[in-house]
């Protein structure tokens, strides 16, 4: 079996054709938007190669070669279809222990360990991928790729100032490092330091014009209140995708996107399709299949919501899964079976927080302070969120928390910073509506339950 490696030669048009159908799915791993198909073949260079970062080329630097150490992904997997994560692993548990000085193996390991972790959810994951890269960079400690990956493991685990760091590290030895300026990008965002954060974004974009570079620039237009242009962008994005041959496989995160962009905006109908077009080619995505029972619960298709996200707690069991179905039996008044699920997704969120600690701390918050329960921890866990980043959510998760505590001056403060952008979110608008109540700003409130019905038609709420 044939392999590639760095380019010595110009013949590389053989490579490019055979690997136009993975050239895409390259990019969404340097850009870890997508937890996408594994590449069914990756070239690996001789122990000995000189090469100190073999892994920085792109695929435009390698040709055909013959008799070289290769990596062999299991014969039955066709071509550009999904090798199973657990199989992959195994692959590469067995090169490390067979080579335990594998520094290449050890990276591809961490990396699958990553897309593990985000697969199934078990935190533990996230600590072997950072067990595999960190002894990685033990062997070679020059080595960017590394650095590169256990960065996103960092940011993973919502370590966001180390992530931040270490690709800088990398970048400002390589300013042309695409992947490592994208993490320094989506650090500062969630850190809050939006200038800094959209500064590098357009520096990333004069580097690479590619779907994860636009949908970065979509997230920004949504937080800066511009949700019209971000669901353009999206659109690009999207046929970028369809332009440069991706797999189908690897639209879903884009066509989810758009769907809650739309649904946001109040565009329920629309975002159901889109979500039934990503679920035609994986029926079994939990943020899609999410996404269209919010939609449907939005246009009043109670029991088909129900339904869909139901699949998600049968397949999953994820507590924010749990909680919007004890939310959706509450709005069918089956207050007993809503109950019996906010206590199932308390326990299983108390659970996570016992390994994730800050990582899960503000989803914990919201939904204590979003059912009126221990309101006093929930006040406390937010004040941890914050420490870790400081965007707008976690003044808003703040704010609603100190809201359910009696503490409102505050909460008011709060509140201030999480609409600074200008960002139109319906539960940004429904916590700013409460919170003037309470302290007795009618007037703004009005304003607030105005825009909110304007951005979502079917809210009806009275002021009191």
């Amino acid at each position: 079996m044939s392999f590639f490696r760095p380019r010595g030669s110009p013949k590389r048009e053989c490579v490019m054709q055979i690997l136009k159908c993975c050239f895409c799915l390259h990019r969404m791993l340097r850009h870890r938007l997508l937890a996408a198909c594994w590449m069914v073949a990756v070239a690996i260079t001789p122990s000995n190669s000189q090469d100190p970062d073999p892994y920085s080329k792109t695929f435009d630097d390698f040709e055909w070669v013959e008799n070289q150490e290769r990596v062999d992904i299991p014969g039955s997997i066709p071509l550009g279809q999904k090798v199973p994560t657990q199989t992959a692993i195994h692959h590469f548990e067995q090169r490390v222990k067979a080579s335990p000085d594998d520094y290449m193996s050890l990276t591809f390991l961490g990396q699958l360990y990553l897309r593990q972790a985000k697969e199934t959810d078990d935190w533990s994951c996230y600590q072997r991928a950072e067990n595999s890269l960190e002894k990685s960079l033990q062997i070679l400690p020059s080595y960017p790729a590394t650095k590169i990956h256990l960065a996103e493991v960092y940011a993973a685990q919502h370590r966001f100032d180390e992530s931040l760091q270490l690709a800088l590290d990398v970048y400002t030895q390589n300013p042309t490092a695409a992947m490592a300026l994208a993490i320094v990008s989506d650090c500062q965002l969630e850190l809050g330091r939006y200038d800094e954060a959209q500064t590098n974004l357009a520096k990333l974009y004069q580097l690479e014009t590619s779907a994860p570079v636009i949908a970065r620039l979509a997230r920004f237009a949504e937080l800066n209140g511009e949700t019209e242009k971000a669901i353009s962008l999206m659109d690009q994005a999207i046929a970028d995708l369809d332009a440069t041959g991706a797999l189908p496989e690897e639209s879903i995160w884009f066509l989810w996107r758009k769907g809650m962009l739309l649904l946001g905006s109040g565009q329920a109908s629309h975002a159901e399709d889109l979500f039934e077009k990503a679920l035609a080619i994986d029926g079994e995505d939990a943020a899609v299949l999410g996404g269209l029972a919010e939609a449907q619960f939005a246009l009043g298709k109670i029991d088909d919501a129900i339904g869909s996200n139901a699949k998600v707690v049968e397949l999953y069991g994820a507590p924010p899964a749990m909680a919007r179905l004890g939310d959706f039996y509450a709005a069918l008044g089956r207050n007993d079976l809503a109950e019996q699920w906010h206590v199932k997704t308390e326990r299983a969120m108390r659970k996570e927080q016992e390994t994730a600690g800050a990582a899960h701390a503000r989803e914990l918050a919201l939904f204590l302070a979003d059912h009126d329960l221990h309101a006093d921890e929930a006040v406390a866990l937010a004040r941890k969120d914050l420490l870790v980043r400081q965007d707008i959510y976690a003044y808003d998760t703040l704010a609603w928390c100190l809201y359910r505590a009696g503490q409102f001056p505050e909460a008011r403060e709060m509140m201030n910073k999480a609409l600074a952008l200008g960002t139109q979110d319906a539960k940004l608008f429904s916590h700013a509506q409460s919170i003037c109540i309470a302290v007795g700003e009618k007037a703004e409130a009005e304003q607030w339950q105005q825009r909110l019905i304007k951005l979502q038609p079917t809210v009806k709420q009275a002021i009191r």
